[in-house]
């Protein structure tokens, strides 16, 4: 059985803010967010932010964030296609140029 919310736990969620801001996510995507892609086979497709999942490394006492997009599009009289995005921070975005993530 589900446990219902207080009041107090209705305004502390809506004081912090929507919960995929609480979590590395460099696009600023919401869930049921439109994402467009700009691949060959994926351009005429409307995909959809299904689900976030955000992922931690501790290499040699140093943290790596990294994030996986994934993401859903149903085209009208076919399947839907299911396409997982990852994002990962490059090094140092002065040198690529002002690219902030390797996708």
């Amino acid at each position: 059985m589900t446990k219902g919310r207080t009041l107090w736990e209705m305004l502390l969620d809506k004081l912090q803010g929507p919960a995929e801001f609480r979590y590395y996510n460099p696009l600023h995507a919401r869930i049921g967010s439109a994402v467009t892609l700009d691949e060959v086979e994926w351009r005429d497709l409307n995909f959809f932010v299904l689900s976030i999942h955000e992922y931690k490394r501790t290499i040699g006492g140093q943290q790596f964030l990294f994030v996986d997009y994934t993401l859903v599009a149903r085209p009208l009289g076919g399947d839907k296609v299911v396409v997982r995005l990852r994002l990962m921070p490059v090094d140092d975005p002065d040198q690529a140029a002002g690219v902030t993530h390797h996708a």
